[in-house]
């Protein structure tokens, strides 16, 4: 007999084809699952035995299910994974631990001959994830929440969902050609010299002892650089370029470029970064070095004679997403508001990643990653000339998205107002942290390691220091 209990938070329901009623939570006893027609959290007593697939495979077929996912204290047994499918069953599944196939994160399962009909097994509290889950119900609101902003089903990991997303907003017939697969083989052009995130740091000196650090975070660079960002269609064509060029023209074509600068600019690495570290540049830093060095000598490029604003919707739904998720009136119960806020964040940045995966598809390509990472530097580059002329300071650190500065006043706001004005917009920066300079922190900062030290100053952080 189903036992029910009446829930407060907004849970969308209708009829057997909506999403939601093919989801279940289990324990060691119940399943719970929302009541296809009313605004109900149902129990269900577990009759079957859950600790083969036939059983998991049973439950998903009474119940009209296709996910199931565990509480974090269920006795779930992981062996029936681990071991590999039972006579008459193919599984695929993922680990925290691969090696040691410890901490199951996802499963899906299937009867061979069974009209491609799966059960996938999901652990919410683990992977990329990690939601708070104390009550059934966390499970099924965060996973309502996700599917009214997105549009797209919650079934596999964040990486997984933000493809889905994608392959959605591109879903239509006019869109087919922007996405088109490559006819010539791409994986020894060197997209990946041509993206690196912006990391630079210069030694702090005893005059600065005493004085504070502040750190302001952006808020989702790579989806702010993707707004306006254009990536490249169809084919790369590889051009033998050898001359200089001075022109102070932007060029419009996508693509990357083997290059060398004449010297003489500020951005030398020492005053401030280098437009880039590697022999490789996207079209964006292209751009930049113009601005800012007498001459750049382009060897060779790859470019594309068509592109498009491929990642704009998806940038903007998913940023709209974590906005929407914020609002308490809207999404009122807290727990699954902060694991679906948390769960988008990490579908942008899995999501962005999972472009540069080895093999291709229509929606993994490299060059759009080397193009949104490429202009998600020179965004910073800009904002770093932008404050500098503001305060009249350099950052002294810069990791990624991350600038530190360093000021006599311990009040951030009152140090740096402007870099705040749009803290809570896309990106925006805002406050992440401050810490007190000590003769410590000064030595540690001519360690010449910018990951050493910007995780020596988050732990300062942490500790109140």
């Amino acid at each position: 007999m189903a036992r029910g209990m009446r829930i407060t938070t907004r849970v969308t329901v209708g009829d057997a084809e909506n999403s939601m009623m093919k989801h279940i939570v289990i324990d060691d006893k119940l399943a719970y699952k929302i009541a296809p027609n009313e605004r109900k959290l149902v129990r269900y007593p577990l009759v079957i035995d859950t600790n083969t697939l036939e059983g998991l495979w049973q439950l998903g077929q009474e119940m009209k299910v296709t996910h199931i996912w565990p509480m974090p204290d269920c006795q779930l047994n992981e062996e029936i994974f681990r071991k590999g499918a039972e006579e008459g069953f193919d599984i695929f599944h993922t680990w925290e631990d691969e090696e040691s196939k410890s901490g199951l994160k996802f499963a899906r399962f299937w009867k061979k001959n069974a009209h491609g009909h799966q059960i996938r097994i999901g652990c919410a509290q683990r992977g990329r994830f990690q939601w708070k889950i104390e009550h059934p119900l966390d499970v099924l609101a965060t996973i309502d929440y996700l599917e009214s902003e997105l549009g797209v089903p919650v079934s596999w990991s964040p990486g997984w969902i933000g493809t889905e997303l994608l392959k959605l907003i591109h879903s239509s017939e006019r869109h087919q050609s922007w996405i088109r697969p490559f006819t010539t083989d791409i994986k020894d052009i060197p997209y990946n010299l041509a993206s690196r995130d912006l990391l630079f740091l210069r030694p702090l000196g005893e005059v600065d002892n005493g004085k504070y650090i502040h750190c302001f975070d952006k808020n989702s660079a790579y989806l702010a650089a993707m707004q306006d960002l254009y990536c490249g269609s169809g084919d790369p064509i590889h051009r033998e370029i050898n001359q200089w060029m001075t022109a102070k023209r932007p060029l419009q074509e996508g693509g990357i470029y083997r290059v060398r600068m004449n010297n003489g600019s500020r951005f030398n690495g020492e005053e401030l970064p280098l437009v880039f570290t590697k022999e490789w540049c996207t079209t964006e830093q292209l751009n930049f070095a113009y601005e800012h060095y007498a001459g750049v000598f382009i060897y060779e490029a790859y470019v594309f004679e068509e592109s498009h604003k491929i990642m704009r919707d998806w940038s903007i739904k998913l940023w709209a997403a974590r906005t929407s998720l914020r609002d308490a009136e809207k999404y009122p119960y807290s727990v699954a508001r902060k694991n679906a806020e948390s769960a988008v964040k990490q579908i942008a940045l899995i999501g962005a990643g999972k472009l540069a995966a080895e093999y291709e598809t229509p929606f993994r390509k490299r060059n759009w990653q080397a193009d949104y990472i490429g202009r998600a530097r020179m965004i910073m580059l800009h904002n770093i000339l932008a404050q500098e002329g503001l305060h009249g300071q350099l950052p002294f650190l810069v990791y990624s998205d991350e600038l530190h500065y360093v000021h006599r006043s311990s009040d951030a706001r009152v140090a740096f107002p402007d870099i705040l004005r749009r803290e809570e917009g896309l990106g925006g920066y805002k406050h992440k942290s401050s810490v007190k300079i000590t003769p410590e922190l000064v030595e540690m900062s001519k360690c010449g390691s910018v990951g050493k030290m910007q995780a020596y100053i988050g732990g300062l952080a942490r500790d109140g220091k």
